[in-house]
């Protein structure tokens, strides 16, 4: 809300309006006393840090640089549980597919699930901004991630319900 407002004004007008921001993240700025090119990105630095300390399962590099990085600029064609294959037009697509699956394979070690990603899912529509509802009532906190992110976030879900890479793929080709 504060961008159309503070877009032409100078930096310490900026800083003293964030000052009085109830939003904790902006809390930052009052140690900042300038705003160049390395200040941006000492920032940047800083908000990826908080999101790894939120979302740490994006920042676990224990995949193979291959898999993950393969993703980045592809089109998902078809995705493979288990042999059974699924057309597939996007990551948000392999996502959702991905989890009515395995509820359908394992609805009780789905509900593990649910509890070791509350970030992720929930039985609460409240607690998400833009939640997508699944078939079976449970709820995705958002689906506009990255290919990368969703690729990864699948892999740590197909694990945690005990299958492995051979029994979920995704086909792909270049964007």
């Amino acid at each position: 809300a504060y961008n159309g407002e503070l877009a032409d004004k100078d930096f310490y007008h900026k800083k003293e309006e964030l000052h009085n921001s109830h939003l904790e993240i902006n809390k930052y700025f009052d140690s900042i006393n300038s705003w160049q090119k390395e200040d941006i990105e000492q920032r940047a630095e800083y908000l990826a840090d908080r999101v790894i300390k939120i979302w740490s399962y994006f920042g676990d590099d224990s995949l193979p640089v291959n898999e993950t990085a393969s993703v980045k600029d592809t089109k998902p064609k078809k995705l493979i549980i288990r042999g059974k294959q699924q057309t597939v037009k996007t990551w948000k697509d392999v996502l959702i597919c991905t989890l009515n699956t395995l509820y359908d394979l394992d609805p009780e070690k789905f509900q593990e699930i649910v509890l070791e990603f509350p970030r992720f899912l929930s039985k609460d529509d409240t607690k998400f901004r833009r939640p997508q509802k699944l078939e079976n009532n449970v709820f995705i906190v958002e689906t506009n991630f990255s290919a990368k992110d969703i690729h990864y976030f699948c892999v740590k879900v197909v694990e945690t319900m005990g299958l492995s890479s051979e029994d979920w793929s995704v086909e792909r080709e270049p964007k």
